[in-house]
C-alpha cells in the first residue's frame, strides 16, 4: 500500500510512439552494459524517451528495474550498485529463508487484504522490517507521461519493468484496489508506490518496496517508515511496544488531520474509506461543539503550526508552543514530536530566543533517537549504519545553536 504521499512536478510531454527494444542512446555509454538486459525504451526524440533499465543481481539476485530517461541511468545506476553492499549485508534479507526467525508475519486479515503482524514482543523504537526497492519510476513518466500513452504502449513499458525482474512475483502479488481503467501492472503501481525523496538532474523518483507495501494503513498507527538514500532502503519501525498477534500498521497521510481530510486523501490516494475507531467516533466529546474533540484539537495543531511560523512576537510563540505539545499529547502524536520540535526550534532561533531553540532542539533529538534514528538491530536494523539524517541535521543544528548562544554569554 501507500504510505506517503508524493509531491510530484508538472511538466508539458507529448504522446510518445511505439516501444521499441533497443539499445537506447545514452550520454553515458558505460551505463548500458552494466544493466543485466538491454533497455525496452518509447519515444523517437531523445527529450521524451523514456527506458525500462533492468539489474537482476541487485538485492541478493531479487532485482530491481527502473523507469527513466536514458541520460538519468548512470546516475540511478551509481546509487542502485551503492545501496547493494547494504542488501548483501542485511539481516532481514540473510534470513528470508527463515521466516520464523522473524518478528513478524504475513497473513490475510478480513476486509483489509493482507497485513503484518507481531509474532512477539516488539519494543518501541524496533526497526523490525527494511525494504529495498523492486521498481524505481521517475514521476514525470508516472504523472505526466504515461497518462498520455495509449493503453499498449503503457501496458508494454510497465510489463517489461515487473516480468524482466527474476522473481516479478514480488511485485505482481501485491495488492490492487484503484479500480481505474488501465493494466494490472498499472493498478499495483497507483496502490503500492512510495515516495523516495531522492532525485537526479532535477527528476524525483517513486518506488515500488515489496515487504514495505504490506503494511496496512492505520490512522493511529503503531509503527512508521523512514527512508534512506544511502541505503535505497526504507526501515519501519515501531513507536510503542507491540503485542504478539497485533497488527502493525503505518499511516498513509499526515496523521495530524482531522477526519474529513483524512477519508478525502484515502479516499482519492488510496482508493478506500478508512473504518478504523478515530475515523468511526463521530462524537467522542460532548462537551465539544462540533460533537468531534479530535478533530478540533487536530484542526488547532496545524493552525498552531501555520501561527508560528510567521509569528514575530516571543510570548505568543511561546504560549503557541506550550498548547501545541498538549495537544499532540492528548491526540496520541508522540510520533510526529520530534517534527514539532524540529519547527519549534526553527521559530525560536528565528525570534532569537537561543535557549528556547536549544532546549527545542535538544528534546527533538532525544525523541528522535527514542524512535531509532540512532541504532539499528532487530530484524532490519543496520547496526553498522548510525544514526538517520534527520538524527543528524538535529544534531549539527544544535551544535551550531549552542555555540551561537556560548558565545552570546561571553559578550
Amino acid at each position: 500500500m501507500w504510505s506517503l504521499l508524493l509531491c510530484v512536478s508538472v511538466a508539458h510531454a507529448s504522446i510518445l510512439a511505439p516501444l521499441i527494444p533497443e539499445k537506447c542512446p545514452v550520454h553515458a555509454q558505460g551505463s548500458i552494459e552494466a544493466w543485466s538486459r538491454s533497455p525496452i525504451c518509447s519515444g523517437k526524440s531523445l527529450s521524451s524517451r523514456y527506458c525500462v533499465f533492468t539489474s537482476s543481481e541487485y538485492n541478493n539476485g531479487h532485482g530491481i528495474s527502473v523507469i527513466t530517461p536514458p541520460e538519468s541511468s548512470l546516475e540511478i545506476l551509481g546509487m542502485i550498485q551503492n545501496s547493494n553492499y547494504y542488501t548483501l549485508r542485511h539481516k532481514h534479507h540473510l534470513t528470508q529463508s527463515q521466516p520464523e526467525s522473524r518478528s513478524y508475519e504475513v497473513k490475510e486479515t478480513p476486509g483489509r487484504g493482507r497485513g503484518v503482524f507481531a509474532r512477539q514482543t516488539i519494543p518501541k523504537g524496533q526497526v523490525f522490517l527494511t525494504g529495498f526497492p523492486a521498481l524505481l519510476l521517475d514521476q514525470t513518466f508516472e504523472t505526466e507521461i504515461a497518462p498520455k500513452m495509449n493503453e499498449t504502449e503503457r501496458t508494454r513499458l510497465y510489463g517489461a519493468a515487473f516480468e524482466q525482474l527474476p522473481h516479478h512475483q514480488r511485485l505482481s502479488s501485491l495488492a490492487t484496489s484503484s479500480g481505474e481503467d488501465g493494466s494490472v501492472y498499472e493498478d499495483i503501481v497507483r496502490t503500492n508506490g512510495f515516495g523516495t525523496g531522492i532525485g537526479t538532474k532535477g527528476k524525483k523518483y517513486s518506488g515500488i518496496f515489496p515487504e514495505i507495501a504490506r503494511l496496512n494503513h492505520g490512522c493511529r498507527p503503531n509503527a512508521i517508515v523512514r527512508f534512506s538514500k544511502t541505503r535505497l532502503s526504507i526501515e519501519a519501525i515501531t513507536i510503542r511496544e507491540i503485542q504478539p498477534g497485533e497488527e502493525l500498521t503505518i499511516s498513509y497521510i499526515p496523521p495530524d488531520l482531522p477526519t474529513p481530510i483524512r477519508q478525502s486523501l484515502l479516499k482519492t490516494h488510496y482508493f478506500f474509506t478508512c473504518t478504523c475507531a478515530l475515523c468511526s467516533s463521530s462524537s467522542s466529546s460532548s462537551s465539544s461543539p462540533s460533537g468531534n474533540e479530535s478533530d478540533e484539537n487536530r484542526q488547532r495543531i496545524n493552525q498552531l503550526r501555520s501561527f508560528l511560523e510567521s509569528t514575530r512576537h516571543l510570548q505568543p510563540a511561546r504560549d503557541a508552543a506550550d498548547e501545541l505539545l498538549a495537544l499532540a499529547e492528548k491526540e496520541g502524536l508522540d510520533f510526529r514530536m520530534r517534527e514539532y520540535l524540529n519547527e519549534l526550534m526553527l521559530t525560536f532561533y528565528r525570534l532569537g530566543d537561543l535557549d528556547g531553540a536549544v532546549g527545542y532542539a535538544e528534546e527533538a533529538l532525544r525523541r528522535a533517537v527514542e524512535l531509532g534514528g540512532n541504532s539499528g538491530g532487530g530484524d532490519g536494523g543496520d547496526e553498522e549504519e548510525g544514526e538517520d539524517e534527520f538524527v543528524r541535521a538535529v544534531r549539527a543544528n544544535l551544535d551550531v545553536l549552542r555555540a551561537m548562544r556560548g558565545r552570546e554569554r561571553e559578550l
